[in-house]
């Protein structure tokens, strides 16, 4: 059979080197190599790393245009198989393949339709979690799914302190979820307040947040959080400088990078998202996945498909 495979996170290596045990993966398609780390260096998705060391032809796109589409054709897929790839795929994909689309759902279906489904079943409590097969169609998770897997949740993890005023603190509630913000999408990493304590050396002015974390987590690693009752609802925090609108709705502009022979290019690309909640400075969106650098600020007008500098180049 061949396949077209879609992802982009760890979550989805596994599912692309067993089909490509079993079955002709014709073209794996991925989102772009992101910018990362201080140094700001291209680091390319999980998936996209596994390919190459599977020798399959890998295309980079965060959105299906008609030249994705036309390579798509162009594989001639027998079946698609999808596994947190980041893009919601329009209708001539999920016709395109005689026997259509399926998606590696991290969750024990039904209960764990839509996003962060990982997390929420740590967060709730549930003793099992698992994955499910599902064919997609065109509402958001809601396709009928013909296979499931499922392991026990173990309680392991870590534990975070953070100092803020007590004022702050007063917000605060133990057991109130805690969103890790810069996490790829589909990443397992969930944690939850555990305790509020005074800090013995501030006099009384500051509390200590004791936070329990758990999930795929490296020694070493950077994370960010977001705590408060909202913090479950969207995926990242940007100032409202970065946010935009047009005729289309609110979008950010993100970097995309791609390496040429005179060095890397980086070029602004349109991302639609949803405004959760906002202040005077700050808002909280939904339609980015924790991998993307986004344009908070610019010396001149910027549009999407405009070539950029980055600061500092």
């Amino acid at each position: 059979m061949r396949i077209v495979f879609m992802g982009t996170p760890d979550f989805a290596v596994p599912s692309l080197k067993a089909l490509a045990s079993a079955h002709e993966v014709s073209l794996v398609l991925t989102r772009p190599d992101a910018v990362r780390g201080r140094g700001r260096k291209l680091v390319p998705s999980p998936v996209k790393a596994a390919a190459l060391e599977l020798g399959i032809p890998v295309l980079e796109a965060t959105r299906i245009t008609d030249e994705v589409f036309g390579a798509l054709e162009q594989a001639a897929p027998d079946l698609i198989a999808v596994a947190a790839y980041g893009c919601i795929l329009p209708d001539r994909v999920l016709r395109l393949a005689p026997l259509g689309c399926i998606n590696v759902h991290a969750s024990l279906l039904p209960r764990g339709r839509g996003a962060a489904p990982i997390q929420r079943a740590v967060l709730e409590g549930d003793e099992r979690a698992g994955v499910s097969i599902m064919e997609l169609v065109r509402e958001m998770d809601a396709g009928p799914y013909c296979r499931q897997a499922s392991i026990e949740i173990a309680d392991k993890g870590y534990v975070v302190e953070i100092t803020m005023s007590a004022e702050e603190a007063r917000k605060i509630q133990v057991g109130a979820p805690v969103s890790v913000t810069n996490s790829w999408w589909y990443s397992n990493i969930t944690a939850s307040i555990a305790q509020v304590k005074s800090d013995p050396q501030s006099q009384g002015k500051n509390r200590i947040i004791v936070m329990d974390v758990s999930g795929d987590i490296s020694e070493g690693q950077t994370l960010n959080f977001s705590i408060g009752d909202r913090s479950q609802s969207y995926d990242s925090v940007l100032p409202n400088s970065a946010i935009r609108e047009d005729t289309d709705g609110k979008f950010v502009l993100t970097v995309e990078a791609k390496k040429t022979p005179l060095g890397t290019r980086y070029t602004a690309r349109r991302t639609t998202v949803e405004i959760i909640a906002s202040d005077d400075t700050q808002s909280a969106v939904n339609g980015l996945y924790g991998s993307e650098f986004v344009i908070t600020s610019s010396t001149t007008p910027i549009s999407d498909g405009q070539q950029v500098r980055l600061a500092g180049d």
